[in-house]
């Protein structure tokens, strides 16, 4: 609070004693309309997360169809060894398109520690070049 005094402004705190006693608080009751909003959300995340998951696990297996009929298309003798090598590289990139941020932020890291090692051997082959 600012109280004018001979143009100048005066900031005064108040002192023990004079603050107002703390009223009585009410008991929390909950309205009904919050209670089941928040329950239709929380069923809503939980009803997203598997159906998320479904649609990753039906992705990953049509991508293992895919695989191997692209392994019988390119007419190999024995086409499981192809089979596998594209189920391995479908499924790494269903990984990597799931997980992308996570490769990114390691990525950075791995970039940041080779480039922290490298000014560190420069300056033991600068310091032991003297």
């Amino acid at each position: 609070m600012g109280q004018q005094q001979r143009g100048a402004y005066e900031r005064r705190e108040p002192t023990m004693g004079t603050m107002q006693p703390v009223t009585v608080a009410r008991p929390y009751t909950p309205d009904c309309a919050a209670i089941q909003q928040a329950e239709m959300v929380r069923r809503l995340e939980n009803t997203s997360t598997y159906i998320k998951l479904a649609l990753w696990v039906i992705a990953w297996f049509a991508m293992l169809c895919l695989s191997e009929l692209a392994a019988e298309g390119l007419q190999p003798r024995n086409p499981t060894g192809l089979t596998y090598f594209f189920a391995a590289v479908g499924t790494a990139a269903i990984l990597l398109i799931t997980f992308w941020r996570t490769v990114w932020r390691l990525m950075w890291w791995l970039i940041g520690i080779v480039i922290i090692l490298a000014i560190i051997k420069g300056a033991f082959l600068v310091v032991f070049l003297l």
